[in-house]
């Protein structure tokens, strides 16, 4: 074993003497190669572990040797960068400034992105016209860090910036945008990056930002608890194919849904608790989407699914009585979700309700209320010839005239 592998075997051990040591060598020598060897072993790595790492290079830093810090900045951490910045800021002077100015200006995308973080802690704006530059970047480690710093300078003009790319016909660009304001945190964005949300076609995506802006029980405290269920909805529309299972205990879904349950139930909250127990049952007996998860996501998973499963026969059926309403909620999610949930459950109860929505509904909905009478044995209820007659869209078309086949 090289020396580089023990150090950070030591460093990620129980043996916290030996770890230590491996700490403050690391940091006295400036070892980058095992600083970087570390950094690709993180994705292997629990929290707990990295945690720790953290904090014992953290304690290592001294003012005989902060500056070395700076030769770690070759390659980035999300995990690390905290506990090196929040430490060498501790030694700043008009020097360490200059020095990490050059590096934001000049540096590599790595060295950059650290190198806002620290502006982050030092607030001095000769960075800030560099820290705009770099707002959007393309690298989000490095955009968000920057929006870190710009919100603590209380840059209201890169904030403005942000609400108006929402508006922007490039979806790539609404998305840095969501995830700029996400990172600047005011959650005076909340209800622009909603809104967005809605109408975007990164949803999805969009969704899986909003609550770390602002948490399920944040938003429903603040009387917007339907926007709280909406986003919710579409974040488990996107899992997993978009969303990743290990963000689930981020988003504190469990919790949020505990409190669903004890509450009186309105056709969305019957949309939500309907999906992730659908969900959930799906993902909890299915090794090929958790086999790569670690077991924090796993038990996740089973404590979502065994809550839900646990709740009782009359529960659900009531639960299920409301997606008739449902269908006529106003969101295109919304009304798509109860679809899919009829159909699922074959609730041939509300066939005739789902006839309705083919008549003067946006043609994805016409396209979904086809597919889900089709499901439920219930397309003598509508015309095939009528409806095929008012959808311009050629694809939807093709797909409606297949369901009738």
């Amino acid at each position: 074993m090289s020396n580089t592998e023990s150090l950070v075997k030591n460093l990620t051990s129980k043996d916290e003497n030996a770890a230590l040591r491996a700490a403050s060598e690391i940091i006295n020598t400036s070892d980058f190669e095992a600083f970087k060897k570390l950094v690709e072993k993180t994705d292997f790595l629990f929290d707990f572990v990295k945690n720790n790492v953290a904090r014992r290079l953290k304690n290592s830093v001294n003012s005989s040797n902060y500056k070395n810090l700076i030769q770690f900045f070759k390659v980035y951490s999300p995990d690390f960068d905290e506990a090196l910045i929040s430490k060498l800021t501790k030694f700043a002077d008009e020097d360490l400034t200059d020095e990490i100015y050059s590096l934001l200006e000049e540096g590599t995308c790595d060295e950059k992105t650290y190198a806002a973080k620290y502006f982050s802690y030092i607030p001095d704006t000769i960075a800030q016209d560099l820290l705009e530059k770099y707002a959007f970047d393309e690298n989000d480690y490095l955009s968000g860090n920057c929006a870190i710093a710009l919100s603590v300078m209380k840059d209201e003009k890169i904030y403005s910036e942000a609400l108006e790319k929402l508006n922007s016909e490039d979806e790539f660009e609404k998305l840095k945008a969501v995830k700029f304001l996400v990172a600047y945190n005011k959650k005076d964005a909340l209800e622009y990056i909603f809104n967005t949300m809605l109408s975007s076609a990164f949803a999805e995506h969009i969704s899986a930002e909003l609550p770390f802006l602002c948490t399920f029980e944040e938003m429903a405290d603040s009387g917007k608890q339907d926007m709280a269920l909406i986003t919710m909805l579409v974040i488990l529309s996107g899992v997993p194919e978009i969303i990743s299972l290990s963000s689930i205990a981020g988003y504190g879904i469990y919790d949020f849904i505990q409190k669903l349950v004890s509450e009186e139930q309105t056709p969305l909250t019957s949309l939500v608790l309907l999906k992730a127990y659908k969900l959930f049952e799906m993902l909890n007996g299915a090794d090929e989407y958790l086999f790569d998860e670690d077991k924090y996501t796993k038990e996740e998973v089973n404590t979502i699914y065994t809550f839900l499963n646990s709740q009782s026969k009359d529960f659900w059926d009531k639960t299920k009585s409301l997606l008739g309403q449902a269908l006529n909620l106003p969101e295109e999610i919304s009304a798509i979700t109860a679809l899919r949930l009829i159909k699922d459950y074959n609730l041939e109860q509300f066939a005739k309700e789902v006839a309705e929505l083919t008549k003067n509904s946006p043609e994805l909905i016409r396209a979904e209320a086809i597919y889900t009478l089709k499901g439920l044995g219930k397309l003598e209820l509508v015309d095939k010839d009528s409806i095929l007659a008012e959808i311009e869209n050629e694809n939807l078309k093709a797909i409606i005239s297949d369901y009738f086949a």
